[in-house]
């Protein structure tokens, strides 16, 4: 039991100096920044996982769309797929795709260069119909880790 003495100078606590309070609630901080930052990490993760599982399900999807067609789908230059683009919503009504796909942190803004420099999240898309471009990027834990994949067909 910890006895509470108030003396002339401050609040006491016997039994307990300030250093071993000090030293205990550093400790607990740590570990509280470490539990969050292996949330943040884990979430990354996670984000990484549906990119993988969305660029796959999405080439699946052209490669179906070639077949039934006989070319891919036209962009008007480079485009960033948000799930309720053209070419997202042909791939969708024409049940090729069975869900609309996007990036999990979206950024509608098609970088001007692949792969962006500015931190822009987007699966990047260009086709003349022959062929395609999808561009995409990975998290990294830190900004200067993150890499950048494309796929060409």
């Amino acid at each position: 039991m910890i006895n509470l003495k108030i003396r002339k100078n401050g609040l006491c606590i016997s039994g307990f100096a300030d250093t071993k309070i000090f030293v205990i609630l550093v400790v607990v901080i740590v570990l509280l920044a470490g539990v969050l930052w292996k949330i943040g990490t884990i979430g990354a993760a996670a984000r990484n996982i549906k990119r993988n599982y969305d660029i796959t399900n999405l080439q699946k999807a052209l490669r179906l769309y070639n077949n039934g067609e006989g070319k891919f789908p036209v962009s008007n230059g480079a485009m960033c797929l948000d799930g309720s683009d053209s070419i997202i919503r042909k791939l969708v009504d024409k049940k090729y795709l069975l869900h609309p796909v996007k990036d999990p942190k979206n950024s509608s803004i098609v970088p001007e260069n692949w792969p962006p420099s500015d931190g822009q999240s987007c699966y990047y898309y260009e086709s003349d119909g022959n062929k395609y471009f999808i561009g995409y990027c990975m998290e990294g834990l830190l900004k200067k880790s993150a890499k950048c994949k494309y796929v060409r067909k």
